[in-house]
C-alpha cells in the first residue's frame, strides 16, 4: 500500500471517529442541559460560589463536607435516573 493510500485510509477513519463523537455529544446534550438546569445542580454551584474566597484553595473547597454531600446527592440522582 502506498503512503498516499495509507494517508487516505487514516483520514477516512479520523472522519468517521469525529462524526461518531459529534453524534454522541448531540445525544447527550439534552441530558447535560437537564442536569445543568436541575435545582440540585444549581444549588451545588451556588454552594461552591458561596464557599469561594481568596483564602480557600481548590482542594479545600472540594474536600468540604457540604460540597461532597451535594455532589454525592447529584451523582446518586443521576444513577437512579439511568436505571
Amino acid at each position: 500500500m502506498s503512503k498516499h493510500q495509507e494517508a487516505k485510509k487514516i483520514q477516512l477513519r479520523s472522519k468517521v471517529s469525529v462524526e461518531e463523537i459529534q453524534e454522541h455529544l448531540l445525544e447527550n446534550s439534552a441530558e447535560v442541559n437537564n442536569l445543568i438546569n436541575s435545582p440540585d445542580f444549581i444549588e451545588f454551584v451556588q454552594t461552591i460560589s458561596d464557599t469561594l474566597d481568596d483564602d480557600t484553595t481548590f482542594n479545600e473547597m472540594f474536600s468540604s463536607r457540604i460540597i461532597l454531600q451535594k455532589a454525592l446527592a447529584i451523582l446518586k440522582k443521576l444513577k437512579n435516573e439511568s436505571k
